[in-house]
């Protein structure tokens, strides 16, 4: 009824685009996002398959270690963002 009065348009048909970067490299790319919002460990693995990339588990373990990237751990769920 909302969007009928209002004139807009249903939250179900808005597209999502997902994350995208032009970074070729996938470690960098992940960098450059995270640094503008926050990824959690299946965000990253979504973002590496659209890419057609696999190695998520390396790339994570690498995140990890990175001294600029803090890990929250909430609920079982990793998210990665820049300190």
């Amino acid at each position: 009824m909302a969007i009928d009065i209002l004139d807009g348009i249903s939250i179900d048909q808005l597209a999502t685009q997902g994350f995208s970067s032009v970074a070729l490299d996938d470690y960098s790319a992940i960098k450059s996002i995270i640094k503008r919002h926050p990824m959690n460990q299946h965000e990253i693995e979504s973002f590496l398959t659209s890419r057609r990339k696999w190695g998520t588990e390396e790339l994570l373990t690498r995140l990890e270690q990175d001294n600029e990237i803090s890990v929250i751990e909430y609920k079982g769920y990793k998210t990665y963002r820049m300190k």
